[in-house]
């Protein structure tokens, strides 16, 4: 729990949503861990050791997580619980509430946008997590810059493009939630065992 009160602040201040200009192309990068979204939907925490590493992992401090209460879990249950429902909305097809809306739209909040000065040191450091061929630059750049209000407020964003990109899906075989890259009739999730076992058991299933 140490590690996650130590790290609260620094989350805060040091996340941006990156626009590059200049000698280079535009692209917006985000310095949170990628996959963030569908990692804290299937995470199922048993210890608070183990929620503890995940948060620390993806920087995620869940809003109802009180310190003095040691309640970790629950935070991280509180957060899914509102989520979730959302998600499996937008998977099955299903027309979202004006009131499911108005939630996403509160736990993104305000985005604040400004110019930064930012020193070649921090930017290559920043570039080189996010794409280890990005090329080494000079000086100081301004750059364009979005910081949300809390670290769960970009889970939100993503999930507002997932609506309008409709890239969300579960896996056939386990449940697990996993984002569309190309193929949009994948019906199974990373783990390469969901599709030969489902494909057993469904073989087993014709040969009864």
């Amino acid at each position: 729990m140490t590690s996650i009160q130590n790290k609260k602040q620094n989350i805060l201040d040091d996340k941006w949503v990156i626009k590059i200009g200049g000698g280079f192309s535009q692209q917006n990068q985000s310095s949170y861990p990628s996959g963030r979204l569908t990692a804290f939907l299937n995470f199922s925490p048993k210890t608070k050791k183990e929620a503890g590493e995940f948060c620390t992992k993806y920087q995620i401090i869940p809003p109802g997580l009180d310190l003095e209460k040691d309640n970790i879990l629950e935070a991280i249950a509180q957060e899914q619980n509102l989520i979730k429902p959302i998600v499996k909305k937008i998977i099955s097809g299903n027309e979202i509430m004006d009131s499911e809306l108005e939630t996403i739209k509160e736990k993104i909040g305000t985005i604040r946008k400004s110019l930064t000065r930012v020193t070649s040191e921090k930017l290559n450091k920043t570039n080189q997590l996010l794409s280890p061929q990005t090329e080494i630059i000079t000086g100081s750049y301004l750059i364009d810059t979005s910081t949300h209000n809390n670290s769960v407020a970009s889970l939100w964003e993503d999930l507002a493009n997932a609506i309008t990109k409709h890239d969300l899906k579960t896996c056939i075989n386990c449940g697990a939630f996993f984002q569309i890259k190309s193929d949009h009739n994948r019906k199974f999730c990373d783990n390469l065992n969901c599709s030969n076992n489902y494909r057993q058991r469904k073989a087993r299933k014709l040969n009864k």
